[in-house]
């Protein structure tokens, strides 16, 4: 469960997120390049700029 966590600055390329609940999870500037997030609740994630989503993430799932 990564809810709420602080994963500001994280390099989390190709990382699997899938069993990950990261609800409200702190994602400024971090590197999700290439990660597995299908079928991952990222809602009210709050991030940035320097948020790098992978390829085709639909920043609609983001909404709270």
């Amino acid at each position: 469960d990564l809810s709420e966590a602080n994963l500001s600055g994280a390099n989390l390329t190709w990382a699997n997120l899938s069993s990950a609940i990261p609800r409200g999870t702190f994602l400024y500037g971090t590197d999700l390049h290439g990660a597995h997030t299908h079928c991952v609740d990222l809602r009210c994630a709050k991030h940035d700029r320097q948020t790098r989503w992978p390829r085709g993430f639909d920043k609609s799932r983001l909404d709270c």
